[in-house]
């Protein structure tokens, strides 16, 4: 495998250090380096991370005899005189190692701090763990708690369920769902003055009579409620459901509130009696309501829309609940046709609105008629119509928008034909120019003169032609016209 390696300069740049100070490392034997065959060293790429790593060590210093040094201390006014301008004999190796030994010096502080910075880390963690056990010793003494509180709690839940289920076997199977409701709040109220070291025949007792007391108001009632079930049946079958219906729980009401008046001596047969003679208004009434909604249903208005429907049998249904029971069924489609009139009358001139709308709608202009003529074709044709009372049938009010167009529509005819006869005979410029200048009567330009004459003559021709003149008649016009506008003899306007 091939060894990779710094040279002394790449080496100098990773660890911050002068390429002198690579080579006395190497030469000092603290650095491994090759040399090549030119005498350069080339240190091994490993051997320089490891020496970043670790951190560049002190390099022993070699002291040559009779060697010239300098120092700050042996030349105190070296810098004075450098200032005064006298130079003074500087040994660049001696600079190389003092910087050297700096970096080195520099490189050792910041491995101290590093391990200082590290120790203090170890005795943070070390407090933290001490904090977390103690945190956590805490935590275990709570949690011990919270199951010996859960285990007790879970102790007693099962008691009170298995008294529950006592309470529900011994509760009578043929008791309303109604009344079974009440045992559950009922045996927990008593469960709770107990502990669940109670003896078990303590218990017993007073969940009987806790059931005894639940039930004893129900059957006393099951008499009651036969009767008044009894009289409910009686209700015609469309006023029952699978479900209580209003007029059910109507009933059931009707017949309690009657039973009660009776007080506790009444016998079954005089309890039954007045159930159904309670019921008998409540039959009647619905009867009475079924015809009503007949009516209801059968009530239709022509042109009515979805909304419209629903208001009418909205208006209907108030109506009869205006009436008294047993209303007759004229009286009531009398009641109906009166509700209804208003809405009647409403559909009627909507109606009416939309055929008119459609009339003038159902317009048909010529594909060249003036879009700005159209309005006022429109607002014509709404003010004639409104002229004519509500429903009136749809072919008059065409007939009236006819009537109301034609005038209109002979106009724009024609201005188009007038137009189309100044279009035709303005040709006529450009020719009789050239005859006049044939005839000596003109020497200009023909060309633009025909242009600038076109616009004049043409305004002219508008306002003077109807529509109804021969084309000839108007290429002698333009001819007056050209002569008159040029000024050559002869000319008259």
């Amino acid at each position: 495998m091939t060894q990779l390696f710094y040279t002394t300069g790449q080496a100098a740049k990773l660890l911050g250090i002068t390429t002198h100070a690579v080579r006395r490392l190497a030469a000092a034997g603290l650095l491994k380096a090759e040399p090549t065959s030119g005498g350069h060293l080339r240190i091994p790429i490993p051997e320089a991370e490891r020496l970043k790593r670790e951190g560049i060590p002190l390099i022993p210093q070699i002291v040559q005899s009779g060697a010239y040094q300098t120092r700050e201390h042996d030349h105190p006014r070296s810098a004075r005189d450098m200032s005064a301008g006298y130079a003074q004999p500087v040994d660049s190796d001696l600079v190389r190692e003092s910087f050297d030994e700096i970096t080195i010096a520099e490189n050792a502080l910041r491995r101290r701090k590093i391990d200082l910075d590290s120790l203090s880390l170890e005795d943070q963690f070390r407090e933290h763990d001490d904090w977390s056990r103690s945190r956590e010793i805490d935590r275990g003494v709570a949690e011990a708690k919270e199951r010996a509180a859960a285990e007790a709690a879970r102790v007693r839940q099962q008691w009170e369920h298995r008294w529950h289920q006592y309470a529900l076997r011994r509760f009578p199977d043929d008791a309303p769902a109604t009344t079974k409701l009440e045992l559950p709040g009922r045996v927990s109220a008593v469960l709770k003055t107990m502990e669940p070291n109670v003896p078990e025949y303590v218990t017993r007792n007073l969940l009987g009579a806790v059931i005894a007391e639940c039930t004893e108001p129900w059957r006393k009632q099951q008499q009651l409620e036969k009767a008044i079930q009894s009289a409910v049946d009686k209700l015609p079958r469309a006023a029952k459901g699978l479900e209580l219906t209003t007029w059910q729980t109507r009933a059931i009401a009707r017949a309690r509130a009657a039973i009660e008046k009776l007080g506790g001596l009444a016998t079954l047969r005089e309890i039954e009696a007045v159930a159904c003679e309670a019921t008998e208004p409540i039959i009647r009434e619905f009867e009475y309501r079924e015809i009503c909604d007949r009516i209801v249903r059968m009530s239709h208005v022509n042109g009515a829309m979805a909304d419209e429907l629903k208001e009418g049998r909205e208006l209907v249904q108030r109506a009869f609940l205006a009436l008294p029971i047993g209303t007759s069924i004229r009286q009531l489609e009398m009641a109906r046709d009166e509700a209804l009139r208003p809405l009647f009358d409403r559909i009627a001139n909507r109606m009416d609105q939309e055929v008119r709308q459609a009339v003038v709608c159902s317009i048909i202009f010529p594909w060249d008629f003036p879009p700005n003529q159209k309005g006022a074709v429109v607002q014509a044709i709404h003010k004639k119509l409104e002229e004519v009372p509500t429903g009136t049938p749809r072919r008059v009010l065409e007939e009236l928008r006819q009537h109301v167009l034609q005038p209109f529509l002979n106009s724009h005819s024609r201005h188009k034909k007038k137009k189309q006869l100044i279009e035709s005979s303005l040709g006529e410029i450009f020719p009789y120019l050239l005859k006049l200048k044939s005839e000596r009567r003109y020497d200009g330009g023909e060309f633009t003169t025909e242009r600038n004459l076109r616009p004049v003559i043409s305004k002219v021709l508008e306002r003077e032609l109807t529509g109804d003149e021969s084309p000839d008649g108007i290429a002698k016009r333009i001819k007056v016209l050209v002569r008159h506008l040029l000024g050559t003899p002869g000319s008259r306007r």
